[in-house]
């Protein structure tokens, strides 16, 4: 892989450790969390409800939707919503439920289901 697949497999496993990190925290260290914290999440694996994540995950997921954007030729056509949306699905979906393993090809293959996917929001 090259340094922007690592960056981008890197910004993957963030995003998950740091889910995991807020969903095993005790009840008090999740209250001393700043409340701005609290407003960013990703669909929850059972597609009940959501897990939270935290900002700098969101952060990170933009980065990925605005990726797959450019890949897909849709950078200045959709919304960032059009993106994220879809990116945050997918990248449950396919990760987490599937279990697939985090490599440059499968990495290439969500990004360009999540352009599919927001193309067709168009």
């Amino acid at each position: 892989m090259d340094s922007q697949d690592n960056s981008l497999a890197e910004d993957i496993e963030f995003i998950f450790d740091e889910c995991k990190r807020i969903m095993d925290m005790g009840r008090d260290a999740f209250k001393l969390l700043p409340k701005d914290e609290a407003f960013f999440d990703l669909p929850h694996p059972s597609r009940k409800g959501n897990m939270l994540c935290g900002r700098a995950t969101a952060k990170r997921i933009a980065k990925l939707a605005d990726e797959a954007g450019r890949r897909a030729g849709l950078s200045c056509r959709v919304t960032h919503e059009t993106l994220r949306r879809p990116t945050e699905e997918l990248l449950v979906q396919r990760f987490i439920t599937e279990k697939r393993e985090l490599s440059k090809k499968e990495i290439d293959r969500f990004l360009g289901a999540v352009g599919r996917k927001a193309r067709s929001g168009c």
